[in-house]
Protein backbone atom coordinates (compact mmCIF):
# COMPACT_ATOMS: atom_id res chain seq x y z
CA UNK A 1 0.00 0.00 0.00
CA UNK A 2 2.84 2.52 0.65
CA UNK A 3 4.62 1.78 -2.73
CA UNK A 4 0.99 2.25 -4.11
CA UNK A 5 0.23 5.67 -2.55
CA UNK A 6 3.64 6.70 -3.86
CA UNK A 7 3.00 6.04 -7.43
CA UNK A 8 -0.18 8.12 -7.15
CA UNK A 9 2.00 10.91 -5.77
CA UNK A 10 2.73 12.10 -9.45
CA UNK A 11 -0.74 12.61 -10.48
CA UNK A 12 -2.50 13.86 -7.93
CA UNK A 13 0.54 16.37 -6.96
CA UNK A 14 -1.91 19.76 -5.81
CA UNK A 15 1.14 21.74 -6.03
CA UNK A 16 2.97 22.09 -9.39
CA UNK A 17 5.91 23.84 -9.06
CA UNK A 18 6.81 21.04 -5.90
CA UNK A 19 8.42 17.59 -6.77
CA UNK A 20 6.40 15.14 -5.80
CA UNK A 21 7.00 12.18 -3.92
CA UNK A 22 9.53 14.43 -1.70
CA UNK A 23 12.61 13.31 0.60
CA UNK A 24 10.06 12.27 3.10
CA UNK A 25 7.40 10.62 1.54
CA UNK A 26 9.92 8.42 -0.25
CA UNK A 27 12.05 8.25 3.04
CA UNK A 28 8.94 6.92 4.57
CA UNK A 29 8.22 4.53 1.58
CA UNK A 30 11.57 3.26 2.30
CA UNK A 31 10.73 2.94 6.08
CA UNK A 32 7.76 0.81 5.21
CA UNK A 33 9.81 -2.00 2.89
CA UNK A 34 12.48 -2.41 5.61
CA UNK A 35 9.63 -2.81 8.22
CA UNK A 36 7.90 -5.19 5.84
CA UNK A 37 11.25 -6.99 5.10
CA UNK A 38 11.76 -6.30 1.62
CA UNK A 39 15.03 -4.47 1.01
CA UNK A 40 15.15 -5.17 -2.34
CA UNK A 41 12.96 -2.64 -3.23
CA UNK A 42 13.95 -0.11 -0.08
CA UNK A 43 17.19 -0.21 -2.15
CA UNK A 44 15.12 -0.04 -5.30
CA UNK A 45 13.44 3.11 -3.97
CA UNK A 46 16.48 4.38 -2.84
CA UNK A 47 18.67 4.65 -6.09
CA UNK A 48 15.57 5.82 -7.98
CA UNK A 49 14.97 9.17 -5.24
CA UNK A 50 18.19 11.07 -7.95
CA UNK A 51 16.00 9.74 -10.90
CA UNK A 52 12.98 11.30 -9.75
CA UNK A 53 14.76 14.49 -9.10
CA UNK A 54 14.71 13.87 -5.08
CA UNK A 55 17.81 14.04 -3.38
CA UNK A 56 18.50 11.22 -0.23
CA UNK A 57 18.70 12.38 3.03
CA UNK A 58 19.95 10.38 6.16
CA UNK A 59 16.63 9.03 6.71
CA UNK A 60 16.56 7.56 3.15
CA UNK A 61 19.82 5.78 3.66
CA UNK A 62 19.09 4.86 7.29
CA UNK A 63 15.78 2.78 6.33
CA UNK A 64 17.81 1.40 3.61
CA UNK A 65 20.45 0.41 5.48
CA UNK A 66 18.16 -0.78 8.22
CA UNK A 67 16.22 -2.80 5.37
CA UNK A 68 19.76 -4.46 4.52
CA UNK A 69 20.26 -5.30 8.21
CA UNK A 70 17.20 -7.16 8.53
CA UNK A 71 17.19 -8.56 5.10
CA UNK A 72 20.61 -10.41 6.24
CA UNK A 73 22.41 -8.66 3.24
CA UNK A 74 25.70 -6.64 5.30
CA UNK A 75 27.41 -6.12 2.38
CA UNK A 76 24.98 -3.84 1.04
CA UNK A 77 24.97 -1.90 4.52
CA UNK A 78 28.65 -0.82 4.67
CA UNK A 79 28.31 -0.09 0.55
CA UNK A 80 25.29 2.25 1.34
CA UNK A 81 27.35 4.03 4.64
CA UNK A 82 30.31 4.55 2.21
CA UNK A 83 28.15 6.02 -0.85
CA UNK A 84 25.97 8.83 1.51
CA UNK A 85 29.37 11.28 1.57
CA UNK A 86 29.19 10.98 -2.27
CA UNK A 87 25.66 12.99 -2.27
CA UNK A 88 26.11 15.11 1.01
CA UNK A 89 25.06 13.37 3.26
CA UNK A 90 26.81 12.81 6.62
CA UNK A 91 25.99 9.36 8.69
CA UNK A 92 25.22 9.85 11.79
CA UNK A 93 25.07 7.40 14.80
CA UNK A 94 21.59 5.99 13.52
CA UNK A 95 23.54 4.64 10.20
CA UNK A 96 26.34 3.26 11.58
CA UNK A 97 24.48 1.27 14.26
CA UNK A 98 22.24 -0.37 11.28
CA UNK A 99 25.61 -0.78 9.46
CA UNK A 100 27.40 -2.32 12.83
CA UNK A 101 24.17 -4.77 13.89
CA UNK A 102 23.97 -6.04 10.05
CA UNK A 103 27.83 -7.00 10.12
CA UNK A 104 26.81 -8.38 13.75
CA UNK A 105 23.59 -10.30 12.38
CA UNK A 106 26.38 -11.74 9.81
CA UNK A 107 28.82 -12.49 12.98
CA UNK A 108 31.34 -10.45 10.75
CA UNK A 109 32.73 -8.65 13.40
CA UNK A 110 35.63 -7.47 12.33
CA UNK A 111 33.77 -5.16 10.06
CA UNK A 112 31.39 -4.09 12.76
CA UNK A 113 34.95 -2.96 14.63
CA UNK A 114 35.92 -0.81 11.72
CA UNK A 115 32.46 0.60 11.13
CA UNK A 116 32.90 1.44 14.71
CA UNK A 117 36.24 3.03 14.59
CA UNK A 118 35.43 5.45 11.71
CA UNK A 119 32.67 7.02 14.28
CA UNK A 120 35.30 8.63 15.53
CA UNK A 121 36.47 9.76 12.01
CA UNK A 122 33.08 11.60 11.55
CA UNK A 123 33.19 13.55 14.58
CA UNK A 124 30.76 11.34 16.36
CA UNK A 125 31.67 9.94 19.85
CA UNK A 126 29.63 6.67 19.65
CA UNK A 127 27.10 6.31 22.55
CA UNK A 128 25.19 3.73 24.23
CA UNK A 129 23.31 2.30 22.00
CA UNK A 130 26.86 1.99 19.36
CA UNK A 131 28.65 0.20 21.66
CA UNK A 132 25.50 -1.99 22.58
CA UNK A 133 25.74 -3.39 19.14
CA UNK A 134 29.16 -2.95 18.46
CA UNK A 135 29.54 -5.81 21.92
CA UNK A 136 26.62 -7.72 20.58
CA UNK A 137 28.56 -7.95 16.95
CA UNK A 138 32.05 -9.36 18.30
CA UNK A 139 30.22 -11.15 21.51
CA UNK A 140 31.68 -13.97 22.12
CA UNK A 141 35.25 -12.84 21.19
CA UNK A 142 37.92 -11.46 23.24
CA UNK A 143 37.56 -8.51 21.36
CA UNK A 144 34.30 -7.46 22.94
CA UNK A 145 35.75 -6.96 26.33
CA UNK A 146 38.32 -4.28 24.92
CA UNK A 147 34.84 -2.34 23.86
CA UNK A 148 33.70 -2.41 26.92
CA UNK A 149 36.94 -1.49 28.51
CA UNK A 150 36.82 1.61 26.30
CA UNK A 151 33.22 2.25 26.80
CA UNK A 152 33.72 2.80 30.15
CA UNK A 153 36.38 5.35 29.70
CA UNK A 154 34.15 7.21 27.72
CA UNK A 155 31.63 7.30 30.76
CA UNK A 156 29.51 5.49 28.64
CA UNK A 157 26.82 4.71 31.25
CA UNK A 158 27.29 7.35 33.41
CA UNK A 159 23.97 6.37 35.72
CA UNK A 160 25.11 2.90 35.97
CA UNK A 161 26.29 2.33 39.34
CA UNK A 162 23.86 3.16 42.01
CA UNK A 163 23.83 3.33 46.07
CA UNK A 164 27.55 3.64 45.74
CA UNK A 165 28.24 0.68 43.59
CA UNK A 166 25.61 -1.73 45.72
CA UNK A 167 23.24 -1.17 42.61
CA UNK A 168 23.84 -1.75 38.99
CA UNK A 169 20.86 -0.35 36.40
CA UNK A 170 21.46 -2.22 32.95
CA UNK A 171 18.84 -0.35 31.44
CA UNK A 172 20.56 1.53 28.86
CA UNK A 173 22.40 -2.00 28.07
CA UNK A 174 21.83 -4.69 24.89
CA UNK A 175 22.00 -7.93 26.16
CA UNK A 176 25.67 -8.73 25.66
CA UNK A 177 26.89 -5.17 27.32
CA UNK A 178 24.72 -6.38 30.36
CA UNK A 179 26.41 -9.46 30.55
CA UNK A 180 29.91 -7.71 30.88
CA UNK A 181 28.57 -5.59 32.88
CA UNK A 182 27.24 -7.64 35.83
CA UNK A 183 31.05 -9.66 35.67
CA UNK A 184 32.63 -6.42 35.64
CA UNK A 185 30.17 -4.57 38.29
CA UNK A 186 30.93 -8.37 40.13
CA UNK A 187 34.80 -8.38 39.56
CA UNK A 188 35.77 -4.73 40.00
CA UNK A 189 33.49 -3.09 42.85
CA UNK A 190 31.52 -6.21 44.69
CA UNK A 191 34.81 -7.35 45.52
CA UNK A 192 36.37 -4.22 46.55
CA UNK A 193 32.51 -3.61 48.75
CA UNK A 194 33.03 -6.95 50.12
CA UNK A 195 36.74 -6.02 51.19
CA UNK A 196 35.26 -3.33 53.34
CA UNK A 197 32.82 -4.70 55.70
CA UNK A 198 33.58 -6.74 58.39
CA UNK A 199 33.11 -10.51 58.09
CA UNK A 200 30.15 -11.02 60.25
CA UNK A 201 28.38 -8.45 58.42
CA UNK A 202 26.08 -9.16 55.19
CA UNK A 203 25.39 -6.52 52.27
CA UNK A 204 22.33 -6.60 49.67
CA UNK A 205 23.75 -6.15 45.93
CA UNK A 206 21.24 -5.70 43.32
CA UNK A 207 20.69 -6.03 39.62
CA UNK A 208 17.81 -3.60 38.03
CA UNK A 209 17.28 -4.90 34.67
CA UNK A 210 13.49 -3.70 34.17
CA UNK A 211 10.66 -5.74 32.66
CA UNK A 212 11.27 -4.17 29.12
CA UNK A 213 9.02 -1.05 29.32
CA UNK A 214 11.81 1.20 29.21
CA UNK A 215 13.39 -0.82 25.81
CA UNK A 216 15.46 1.75 24.34
CA UNK A 217 14.45 2.33 19.93
CA UNK A 218 17.48 0.60 19.15
CA UNK A 219 17.02 -2.27 21.20
CA UNK A 220 15.07 -4.62 19.45
CA UNK A 221 11.87 -6.52 20.88
CA UNK A 222 12.07 -9.99 21.91
CA UNK A 223 15.96 -9.30 23.35
CA UNK A 224 14.88 -9.91 26.76
CA UNK A 225 18.00 -8.82 28.44
CA UNK A 226 16.50 -9.53 32.07
CA UNK A 227 17.23 -13.42 31.28
CA UNK A 228 20.39 -12.95 29.60
CA UNK A 229 21.75 -11.78 33.28
CA UNK A 230 19.82 -14.00 35.19
CA UNK A 231 21.25 -17.15 32.64
CA UNK A 232 24.75 -15.34 33.67
CA UNK A 233 24.12 -15.70 36.73
CA UNK A 234 22.91 -19.38 37.11
CA UNK A 235 26.09 -20.19 35.63
CA UNK A 236 27.95 -19.80 38.70
CA UNK A 237 30.49 -16.77 39.51
CA UNK A 238 33.30 -17.51 41.36
CA UNK A 239 36.31 -15.33 42.80
CA UNK A 240 38.54 -17.59 40.24
CA UNK A 241 36.27 -17.11 36.77
CA UNK A 242 36.48 -13.44 37.97
CA UNK A 243 40.36 -13.09 37.99
CA UNK A 244 40.63 -14.89 34.93
CA UNK A 245 38.00 -12.13 33.09
CA UNK A 246 39.33 -9.20 34.96
CA UNK A 247 43.13 -9.93 35.89
CA UNK A 248 44.97 -7.62 38.12
CA UNK A 249 47.47 -6.67 35.88
CA UNK A 250 46.35 -5.44 32.75
CA UNK A 251 48.83 -7.30 30.66
CA UNK A 252 47.76 -10.30 31.79
CA UNK A 253 45.09 -12.06 28.97
CA UNK A 254 41.93 -12.29 29.50
CA UNK A 255 40.25 -16.03 29.67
Amino acid sequence: MALYLLSQMPAARVVPDEVVPDQISVSAGISACEKGGEWQMALLLLSQMPLAGVVPNEFSFNAGISACEKGGEWKMAPYLLSQMPAVGVVPDEISFGAGIKSCGTARIWEMALSLLASIRGNQLQPAAALYGQAIGATWPETVSFGLFDQAILDQTWPNMLLESGTWIDLHDHSCCSAVLAVSWWLAEVVRQQLGKIPTEESILFEVITGWGKSRMPWQPAGSDLQVSVRRFLDEGIDAGRLRALYPSSPAAPRQ
